[in-house]
């Protein structure tokens, strides 16, 4: 059996930007000018938010109904989420975590820590612990809380404006988020479409530079890189075997594969649980990445976008 590959792709590589993200969640202020990739964000306010949860069995966890972090593995799993790419601005938003659990449970209660990381320092405090408890080693449970943001240096647009997908056609919403997705396919297969990729994931990019305090310089010289990636073809997969799915209160779609044990001929651990239905094969046939994306639709009428 082929072993599967869990290489992570580096700049000079096709990159796929974070899956995860937020519905507009905290301050809200449409006053309040948004943060731009021109803003140099000092270095001693550069904070960083992340979720560490302890729950002894599978869970999936949500902030402000945006899925940022999961593992549905069996037995204790200690693990969680970092945050800044879901948090849009300071403010109060929504933690929700839902429980798997089995009989490989070896505990019943579990907590999530809500941790604040000063990256200038590299110095990590916990804020608050949320607590919870299983019922039993068979009954699925939820459990949600408020939680307050209150030192991130920079607010942005995101998806905060969009609209609310649940209100559309499911059908027609399907095909143009199937349509979408098959042309980013296209142009990663086909190669010579690096300014066709890049205007696809302009406003993705530029708030990622934000929230992950990057370098102007290093990321301009990084974006270099990847453009001559992008016109190098790739193979790529079919868009196939995947269901709809919208997050963030309906402001936020994608295409996630069905949870199914190989894809392509490789096996993984558990299965394919929310890996992205955009699927690329590495050069050296070593395995296969996924291409996560989160589309919105700005404004009524606009065609939808990536985001995240």
């Amino acid at each position: 059996m082929i072993k599967m590959s869990l290489k992570i792709l580096v700049p000079c590589l096709l990159t796929a930007l974070v899956s995860c993200a937020q519905t507009g969640g905290g301050t809200s202020n449409k006053n309040m000018s948004y943060t731009t990739d021109e803003t140099v964000i000092p270095r001693e306010k550069q904070i960083s938010y992340q979720l560490a949860v302890h729950a002894g069995t599978g869970y999936e966890l949500f902030i402000d109904d945006v899925l940022c972090g999961f593992s549905l593995n069996e037995g204790t799993e200690n693990s969680g989420a970092l945050l800044n790419a879901y948090l849009l601005g300071n403010g109060k938003h929504k933690l929700k975590i839902k429980i798997y659990p089995n009989e490989k449970n070896n505990q019943m209660a579990g907590e999530v820590l809500l941790e604040k990381v000063f990256l200038k320092e590299d110095k990590k405090v916990t804020l608050k612990s949320y607590p919870f408890m299983l019922k039993d080693k068979k009954t699925n449970r939820e459990f949600s809380w408020e939680i307050d943001i209150d030192d991130l240096p920079y607010h942005l647009k995101g998806w905060s404006e969009g609209r609310d997908l649940r209100k559309e056609d499911q059908v027609a919403l399907r095909k143009e988020v199937l349509d979408f997705y098959n042309h980013a396919r296209l142009l990663y297969q086909d190669g010579g479409n690096a300014d066709a990729l890049v205007a696809l994931t302009k406003m993705a990019k530029m708030e990622k530079r934000v929230y992950d305090y990057k370098i102007k310089a290093v990321e301009d010289y990084a974006d270099q890189l990847e453009k001559e990636a992008y016109n190098r073809k790739t193979r790529m997969g079919p868009v196939e075997d995947y269901k709809m799915v919208i997050y963030g209160e309906g402001k936020l779609v994608a295409l996630e594969r069905n949870p199914i044990k190989t894809i392509a001929g490789y096996p993984k651990e558990g299965d394919f649980t929310h890996w992205s239905a955009l699927i690329g094969h590495f050069e050296d046939g070593s395995g296969i990445y996924q291409i996560p994306m989160l589309l919105y639709r700005p404004k009524a009428g606009a065609a939808l976008e990536r985001i995240r």
